[in-house]
């Protein structure tokens, strides 16, 4: 669980520097999504950190709730992130381009994380 923990902290940092920069940016039609979305993310990753520790809590119910709607937007995001590239390929724009690799890069292990993790959530 080691590969585990350490691409929790990475999702945790990840998210958390997106949910800031789009908390303090101007809203685009999709950034209460995003917004929402991120807030998810870190919800998920903190208690999953916290049930990798040791630390057991009792919201197991809503934590396995939680970990649904990430995954649900962790698929959202993958695909935002594909329609982002094409654009970014019609544009030539490189910049937008990086930042829909590093969307995909956060989606796809936030989406794989999840899923490896959520056991822990289904025991209770």
């Amino acid at each position: 669980m080691t590969l585990t923990k350490y691409i929790n902290y990475f999702n945790l940092i990840a998210v958390t520097i997106l949910f800031w920069v789009y908390l303090k940016s101007i809203p685009v039609y999709y950034d209460y999504y995003l917004i929402t979305g991120f807030v998810l993310v870190i919800w998920y990753n903190w208690e999953t950190l916290k049930q990798l520790m040791g630390q057991r809590n009792r919201l197991n119910r809503l934590n396995y709730f939680i970990g649904i709607l990430t995954i649900v937007f962790a698929i959202f995001l993958i695909t935002a992130s594909v329609g982002m590239i094409n654009i970014a390929l019609v544009r030539s724009d490189n910049s937008y381009a990086t930042l829909a690799t590093f969307y995909i890069i956060v989606a796809i292990t936030t989406f794989f994380l999840t899923i490896r993790t959520l056991k822990l959530y289904k025991s209770s």
